[in-house]
C-alpha cells in the first residue's frame, strides 16, 4: 500500500512542475514582451540651405532578439549614418553596462529635408538608445544635436546657430547642444536674457557674445522673452540628465596605475634612456658634436627631477616614465642618425642587411606571441606597428640592383629604422601582464577591425566637409588600416582608431576655435580618465590609453596642440574592450530583466499553488489508505 501512495505522488510531480511553468508563462504574457519604445527631436540644417535649420524626429523600437540594428529613414539618410548609429547604440549600451545582444533595435527618422543625418545626430541617437533600454521618459519639447565620441563625450558640429533657430521656430523648448560650441555659432536674437550656472561641477565662466548681447555662464544660456533654452552638455550623462531628469553619475575610484604597468613602463624607460647615455658615449668617442637643437637633455632632466620631487603613486616607482621614455627616443633617434651619418658607406649596408634580418625575425616572434587580454592586444599593436615601420623605412634606405647589390643608403632613414626596432624589443616587456581575458580570434578581431573602419571612414568624411584640404594625414591612415585589415586586424583597429582621433581633432579645432583648446584638452582628458577608471574597476588596465594621457598632461602648457593629439589617441585607445564584449552563455531574458517583478511575483504565486495542491493530494491520499486500513483492523 506504501509502494502505491509513492507512486501516485510520483505520478503528480510533473502537474505540480507544470502549473508553476504555466503560471510563469502567464504572468510573462500578462506583464508583456520586453517591447520598449522612445522618441527625440533632433536639430538638423536643410540639405543646401546652410542658414536654414529644422527639425526630424527619430524613434525607436527596442525588443527582444539577437542585437541586430534595423534603420527606416524617410525620405533619405546619408549613408554614413548607418555606422553613426551602429556605433551610438555601441556607446549607450556600454553606457549602461547592458548586454544588448539579447535585443533587436528598430530606428526610424523622419524629416522635413531631403537628406538627414551623418555623426551630428550620433549623441541623441545615443542618448535616446540609453534611454528608451533603462525605460526613462524623454521630455518631448527637448530637441539634440552632437556627436557622440569615445568615452561617452558630446563633440562639437557645425551650423549651431541655425539649428537652435530652427528649433526656436519649430516650438521646441529646450535645444541640447555640444557644451564646447563656440559662441560666435549661438546668434538668437531676444530681449531679455538671464544666464545659468552649469551644474555638476562645471567650470563657471562668464563671457559675453559681442554681437548680441547674449551672457553665457557655464553651459546653459536661459532666453527668458519666451521660454526657450540652449543647454551645452559635454558628456553622455549630462544630456541623461537633461533630458530624462535622472542623474546617472557614477561614483568610481581615482585610477590606481598596477604596480606591475610602473615597473614594466619604468623597464621600458630605463631600456630607450639607457640607449641616449650610450649613443652620447659613442658620439664623444668618436668626436661627434651633439647640437640638442630641441633641448632634450634639459627636458629629460626636468622629468627626472620631477618625478624625484613629487611621485605620483604610493609604491615608489616613476609615473612619469612614459614621458621620458618618448623623450629619450626622439633623442635617440637624433644621435642615431649623427652617428650614422659618420659611418662608413660600406658599414651602412651590412647595418641595413642586419636590420632587415631582425626586423624579420622579431616580427615571427611577435606574431607567435600568445594574446588573450586587451594588455596583449595593445602591446602587440605597438611591438609590431615599430616593427612594419621599420621594416618599410628599411627598404627606402636604399636601391636594390638586380644584382642584389645596394646603392648609398639614406643613412637618416637607417638611423630611424635603428631606433625604432630597438623601441619594439624595449615593448615586449608588456606581454603577458595580468588582465581579464577577452574573445580574441580572428573572427573578433577582424569585426572589430572593420567596425573601427566604418567609425574613422565617418568621422574622416564629417570632416572633410568644413575642412577638405586638412583630412590627408586621416585619408592615409584609413588607406594603411585598409592594407592591414586582412592579415594584421590588431593593427588595423589602431590604425583606424588615430585616423579617427585625428578627424575628432580636426572638427573640434575648427568648431571650438583655438581660444579654447586648453577647455577641449581638459574634457578629453577628464572623459579619459572616466574610461580608464571603468575599465580597472572590471579588472582591466589600459597601457596605451593611460600613458597617452600622462603625455598628454606633460605637454599640455608648453605644446598644446601635441596635448591634444595624444588626449585624443588616448581616449580613442582607452575603449577598446567595447570591441571585445564578454560572451555569455545564457541571458536572462529581457522581459523577465524588464519586469522582475512581477515574474518574482508570479514564481513564487506558482511555487505556492504547487505547493497547496501536492499538500492537499497528499491528504486526500491519505484518508484514502485510512480508509482502507480500518476494515482490515475490524477483522482482527
Amino acid at each position: 500500500m506504501e509502494k502505491h501512495t509513492k507512486r501516485e505522488y510520483k505520478h503528480r510531480i510533473p502537474l505540480f512542475i507544470g502549473i508553476i511553468v504555466l503560471l510563469i508563462i502567464v504572468t510573462a504574457w500578462l506583464v508583456g514582451d520586453g517591447t520598449r519604445k522612445g522618441h527625440i527631436t533632433l536639430l538638423t540644417v536643410v540639405e543646401g540651405e546652410e542658414d536654414e535649420g529644422g527639425v526630424a524626429d527619430l524613434y525607436l523600437t527596442v525588443r527582444p532578439g539577437n542585437g541586430a540594428i534595423y534603420l527606416d529613414s524617410f525620405p533619405l539618410t546619408r549613408i554614413d549614418t548607418q555606422s553613426s548609429i551602429r556605433y551610438a547604440n555601441q556607446i549607450a549600451c556600454d553606457f549602461l553596462d547592458y548586454d544588448c545582444a539579447q535585443y533587436d533595435f528598430f530606428y526610424t527618422i523622419r524629416a522635413n529635408s531631403a537628406i538627414v543625418g551623418g555623426p551630428s545626430a550620433g549623441a541623441a541617437i545615443a542618448t535616446l538608445t540609453a534611454a528608451v533600454l533603462d525605460e526613462q521618459h524623454i521630455d518631448e519639447d527637448v530637441a539634440m544635436t552632437g556627436t557622440i565620441n569615445s568615452g561617452g563625450i558630446i563633440g562639437p558640429v557645425a551650423g549651431i546657430a541655425a539649428k537652435t533657430s530652427g528649433a526656436r521656430e519649430a516650438g521646441i523648448k529646450k535645444a541640447i547642444i555640444p557644451a564646447l560650441t563656440s559662441t560666435d555659432d549661438l546668434i538668437i536674437e531676444s530681449t531679455s536674457v538671464e544666464s545659468t550656472s552649469a551644474e555638476n561641477g562645471s567650470k563657471n565662466e562668464t563671457a559675453t557674445d559681442v554681437e548680441t548681447g547674449l551672457e553665457y555662464s557655464g553651459r546653459v544660456l536661459s532666453l527668458s522673452s519666451d521660454g526657450f533654452e540652449v543647454i551645452g552638455v559635454a558628456t553622455i550623462e549630462d544630456a541623461m540628465y537633461e533630458l530624462t531628469g535622472k542623474n546617472y553619475t557614477r561614483s568610481l575610484r581615482p585610477i590606481v596605475p598596477p604596480r606591475e604597468y610602473l615597473t614594466r613602463m619604468e623597464s621600458v624607460a630605463e631600456d630607450i634612456c639607457d640607449r641616449n647615455s650610450q649613443l652620447k658615449e659613442e658620439l664623444r668617442s668618436k668626436n661627434i658634436e651633439y647640437n640638442d637643437t630641441n633641448n632634450y637633455t634639459a627636458r629629460i632632466a626636468a622629468i627626472d627631477r620631477d618625478s624625484a620631487e613629487d611621485q605620483h603613486n604610493d609604491l615608489g616607482i616613476d609615473d612619469n616614465a612614459y614621458t621620458r621614455a618618448s623623450l629619450c627616443f626622439s633623442s635617440n633617434i637624433e644621435l642615431s642618425k649623427l652617428e650614422i651619418r659618420h659611418d662608413d658607406d660600406e658599414d651602412n649596408k651590412v647595418l641595413r642587411e642586419t636590420l632587415i634580418s631582425r626586423a624579420e625575425e622579431l616580427e615571427m616572434e611577435t606574431r607567435a606571441r600568445n594574446v588573450s587580454t586587451i594588455g596583449d592586444l595593445e602591446t602587440y599593436a605597438i611591438v609590431q606597428e615599430r616593427i612594419l615601420e621599420a621594416k618599410e623605412v628599411l627598404r627606402g634606405a636604399g636601391d636594390d640592383d638586380d644584382n642584389g647589390s645596394t646603392d648609398d643608403v639614406d643613412t637618416d632613414s637607417l638611423g630611424y629604422a635603428r631606433e625604432r626596432l630597438i623601441s619594439a624589443e624595449s615593448w615586449g616587456a608588456f606581454f603577458g601582464m595580468d588582465g581579464t581575458s577577452v574573445p580574441l580570434d580572428e573572427r573578433h578581431l577582424r569585426r572589430a577591425c572593420l567596425a573601427k573602419l566604418a567609425e574613422a571612414e565617418e568621422r574622416v568624411n564629417y570632416a572633410r566637409l568644413y575642412a577638405p584640404d586638412f583630412v590627408e594625414d586621416s585619408d592615409a591612415m584609413i588607406s594603411q588600416a585598409r592594407a592591414l585589415a586582412g592579415e594584421e586586424p590588431i593593427l588595423c583597429i589602431f590604425a583606424a582608431s588615430k585616423a579617427k582621433a585625428q578627424a575628432n581633432i580636426l572638427t573640434s579645432a575648427i568648431t571650438v576655435g583655438p581660444h579654447r583648446v586648453d577647455e577641449l584638452i581638459a574634457q578629453k582628458l577628464a572623459a579619459s580618465d572616466r574610461s580608464l577608471r571603468i575599465q580597472q574597476s572590471e579588472g582591466a588596465f589600459p597601457i596605451t590609453g593611460y600613458s597617452y594621457a600622462q603625455y598628454a598632461r606633460n605637454l599640455r602648457s608648453t605644446q598644446p596642440y601635441s596635448a591634444l593629439t595624444f588626449a585624443e589617441y588616448s581616449l580613442e585607445l582607452s575603449t577598446i574592450d567595447i570591441y571585445f564584449p564578454e560572451e555569455r552563455t545564457w541571458h536572462i531574458p529581457p522581459a523577465i530583466r524588464t519586469h522582475s517583478t512581477p515574474f518574482v511575483l508570479g514564481t513564487i504565486f506558482g511555487v505556492c499553488i504547487g505547493a497547496l495542491i501536492a499538500i492537499r493530494s497528499s491528504r486526500a491520499t491519505k484518508r484514502v489508505d485510512d480508509d482502507r486500513k480500518r476494515p482490515a483492523r475490524r477483522r482482527k
